[in-house]
């Protein structure tokens, strides 16, 4: 169980094309319920796994899909 409040700790989750994908939307979502901010990057396998939306709505910030992006834009 993570401390109660994580306001100070940016994190940066990379989620592959495994079957743990659906597991860390669990984890990901608990981090943001104690206050860290997540940012999340996802490789194209990922995302025919568990939906880019998934993690827009579990962190609030745009998400990362790809690696030349120039600009990113949270569509929220």
């Amino acid at each position: 169980m993570p401390p109660e409040n994580l306001n100070k700790y940016e994190l940066r989750i990379c989620v592959t094309g495994g079957i743990a994908a659906y597991k860390v939307a669990t984890v990901v979502s608990t981090l943001v319920q104690n206050k860290a901010g997540v940012t999340v990057a996802m490789t194209d396998s990922a995302t025919k796994l568990i939906g880019e939306p998934t993690f827009r709505a579990l962190t609030g910030r745009a998400v990362y899909t790809d690696l030349w992006a120039q600009e990113i834009s949270a569509g929220i």
